[in-house]
């Protein structure tokens, strides 16, 4: 607030007071003449219209019932700042992704199924006994040990494929992924499976791992023994032949 000194147009005297005194009733003290302010004093500071922003804010802010979108929208927002907003449309592309994720994983299924039925019938039930099998012997088809052998070894070199490939896609998803599937041991099934959303693939991966889990188990137990027998030998200054089967 600041002082404004009048003077008296009769008298000649000044006198000093506020600009937002109440000119109707300044008078002068020495000859009680009427004091005339001067033109542009005593004006009030006039408040904010009903459009203005401060009088949009506060409206907003007082209103308990306004949505909390409206009041974050009614607050000054700091000029030269990009506002995020909702948009729709990565709303819909979401939803609509999901959907054909559900509608790809439908054939996978029935893929998983039928290939799971197939490995399990081949690996496993030439090997059952007439007696355990039952009035089912006559369906199942006899294959020599052979041909078993050589369907095991198909297994392990699908599985083989399908671990590379898994390394492969990692890199190609995600950095930290793909050193994951390098680094960590059979972390490229588990990306597969559980990670990746190539359901096609993750369907062949579990139907191979259903109908030949025990010979990798068994490959795997015998290339450690192997690869540990090699290792003493070669600090015993001796030769050890290869001791697993399948690595023939």
């Amino acid at each position: 607030m600041a002082d404004i000194t009048i003077k008296c147009e009769e008298c000649g005297k000044s006198i000093t007071v506020s600009e937002y005194v109440d000119a109707s009733s300044l008078t002068c003290s020495a000859c009680g003449k009427r004091l005339r302010m001067p033109a542009g004093a005593g004006m009030m500071p006039t408040a904010p219209s009903q459009d203005s922003p401060e009088t949009h804010t506060r409206h907003h802010l007082k209103r308990p019932d306004a949505p909390l979108k409206t009041v974050v929208s009614a607050l000054p927002q700091p000029s030269g700042q990009h506002q995020p907003q909702f948009d729709p449309t990565k709303a819909v592309r979401m939803r609509a992704h999901e959907k054909e994720k559900g509608k790809s994983a439908l054939p996978a299924w029935g893929l998983f199924v039928l290939l799971t039925f197939i490995v399990c019938y081949v690996r496993y039930l030439p090997q059952l006994s007439p007696a355990t099998l039952g009035s089912f012997a006559d369906y199942v088809i006899p294959i020599p040990e052979h041909v078993m052998y050589r369907i095991r070894q198909a297994g392990l070199i699908f599985i083989a494929i399908i671990y590379v490939s898994g390394i492969l896609l990692a890199w190609k998803d995600e950095m930290f992924q793909g050193i994951l599937c390098t680094v960590v041991p059979f972390y490229p099934l588990y990306y597969i499976l559980f990670v990746a959303d190539i359901f096609i693939l993750r369907a062949i991966l579990g139907a191979l791992l259903l109908g030949f889990a025990q010979d990798l188990a068994f490959f795997l137990g015998s290339m450690w023994s192997n690869i540990c027998a090699q290792v003493d030998a070669w600090i015993m200054g001796e030769k050890v032949k290869n001791v697993n089967p399948l690595l023939k």
